[in-house]
């Protein structure tokens, strides 16, 4: 196949289709002119609505970005990915125990203290509830307890080489553990009280969020900006639109590639790469009776044919690094893996030794510029080796039940992505499923992986963890069930004679608007 006409002939009918669609798309602005024109009022645009609400059980980034705004953990990670602190302003291991020290002067958005009974009870019900895998992560725990008067411990009973990490995510966040379990705060509706710098005021379902500063905020003087709105705007070119006419102040777009291209010479706006540890994969149905990829030579044929630098060219627009592994971590030589290369006639000959039962296959994603176009490439690569790749865009509640939450899934192949955290111990759990219990729906159980992934997980030297690591690498590219695909990089774009900010460089959490407590507005 050539590498660069059919996606550069693509790329830019798309453009030309968003641009032609632009002026019309500019309704899509009108919405919320009354939030851009209040004072003391910022405005963010972003593709997806937020519908899960407790942040123990939000397994979306979309659910995130907004959790992120009203609650905390213990710890965060900067630009580098260090761990520094947040409602902790201290930690460190005591032999398997990890003790942390709690901030002073911390209010949730009621005004009442955090206590170290919110702490542990946070903590507690983070990893106890179904829906959260950290529980998964931090298996070894034996008990969260109170030490003294400021300091909660975490015991485990050995090593966990993933532990830190794991706690900056907001799925272990502080919440208000003495309401909830009074019964005057419910973490699963929209009134989201942490401890963040802000605080929910309204919510309308699929159209916004308002949020006000916490007046309790603990970090004097923060936010700077009294209101936040969130709008939801499906399309990027009516995100595009909203910040043409000055309805939004600043924009995401979920890793579409072509907002950077969409948003060249508008006035006053400044656009910036995020980069992420986020990273795109196909998965390939290894457990559905009637899947051709219970076969491991059908899935290593798929593997085979994918030409990665071509799904970067075209789907990514070049704004993504191939993966073959955990994307934010290199852990050794991809041209040593055993399915590193592209090679079609080798693809063929699996396919004719495994003789599937059909070979029309059908690939689903949930509906979005990207991943269809992901998905269009891989469609093309694939009938190269015989395959008839039938496209499915799906809208995300339905693509989730055809994918995540039933069971066993319905599809052969599906493009999407997982967000790729600060450690690459948390995403590998997604390749043992009688872990992860998420993708138990066709990912199929690989004994010596999750052997392997123990080993790592409780390793307690260096040296062990490091060559186990690597075995972990090569035994998820050879399998070929999760085939990781590339990095992704969100565009962040924004009004500079609007609003100061810095937007985060890198991110692991899907905290798309952190740091949002020191932007200023302008004038």
């Amino acid at each position: 196949m050539n590498r660069s006409a059919l996606p550069s002939l693509n790329r830019r009918a798309l453009l030309q289709l968003l641009g032609a669609t632009g002026a019309a798309s500019l309704a899509y602005g009108l919405r919320s002119v009354a939030f851009a024109a209040e004072a003391d009022t910022l405005v963010w645009a972003r593709p997806t609505e937020t519908t899960l609400y407790d942040p123990h059980n939000s397994a979306l980034s979309s659910a995130w970005n907004v959790q992120h705004l009203c609650y905390e953990s213990l710890v965060t990670l900067d630009d580098n990915l260090e761990v520094v602190p947040a409602l902790a302003t201290a930690w460190e291991w005591q032999g398997n125990t990890l003790v942390f020290t709690l901030r002073e002067g911390v209010k949730f958005a009621n005004g009442r203290a955090m206590t170290q009974d919110d702490v542990v009870g946070s903590i507690t019900r983070a990893l106890g509830s179904a829906g959260n895998p950290w529980g998964l992560i931090l298996r070894n725990l034996k008990a969260t307890t109170k030490v003294g008067t400021n300091q909660v411990a975490m015991e485990f009973d050995g090593p966990n080489r993933a532990a830190l990490s794991a706690m900056t995510a907001s799925l272990v966040c502080i919440v208000p553990m003495e309401e909830s379990v009074a019964g005057t705060w419910d973490a699963t509706t929209d009134k989201l009280w942490g401890t963040g710098p802000y605080l929910v005021e309204s919510h309308v379902a699929n159209d916004h969020w308002v949020l006000v500063k916490n007046p309790h905020y603990w970090n004097a003087g923060l936010p700077k900006i009294g209101k936040l709105v969130v709008r939801t705007i499906a399309s990027t070119q009516g995100i595009v639109a909203a910040l043409t006419d000055g309805t939004a102040d600043i924009a995401s777009f979920e890793g579409n590639p072509d907002a950077s291209a969409l948003l060249a010479g508008i006035a006053n706006v400044t656009v910036a790469p995020q980069y992420q540890t986020a990273y795109s994969f196909l998965a390939v149905n290894a457990v559905t009776e009637g899947s051709v990829f219970k076969d491991l030579k059908m899935r290593q044929a798929v593997a085979l044919a994918l030409d990665r630098q071509q799904i970067v060219d075209f789907a990514f627009a070049g704004q993504s690094v191939p993966s073959y592994g955990y994307t934010q971590f290199k852990l050794g030589d991809d041209s040593a893996l055993p399915l590193y290369a592209r090679d079609v006639e080798k693809a063929k000959a699996l396919i004719t030794e495994a003789a599937p039962a059909k070979t029309q296959v059908n690939l689903i994603y949930a509906n979005g510029d990207l991943d269809a176009n992901v998905s269009q490439v891989i469609k093309q690569q694939l009938a190269e080796i015989g395959l008839d790749v039938q496209l499915e865009g799906l809208e995300e509640g339905v693509w989730l039940s055809r994918t995540w939450t039933g069971q066993p899934s319905e599809f052969d192949l599906n493009v999407t992505y997982f967000s790729g955290f600060s450690h690459p111990l948390i995403t590998a759990h997604w390749w043992a499923p009688e872990l992860a219990g998420f993708d138990a729906g066709h990912v199929a159980v690989d004994p010596a992986y999750t052997e392997l992934l123990n080993k790592a997980l409780f390793a307690a030297s260096d040296a062990d963890y490091d060559s186990t690591m690597l075995a972990l690498y090569a035994r998820i590219n050879e399998q070929a069930n999760l085939i990781p695909l590339c990095s992704r990089t969100e565009t962040m774009a924004w009004r500079s004679d609007r609003v100061t900010m810095t937007p985060s460089a890198m991110q692991a959490q899907e905290d798309v608007l952190a740091g949002v407590e020191n932007f200023t507005l302008n004038g």
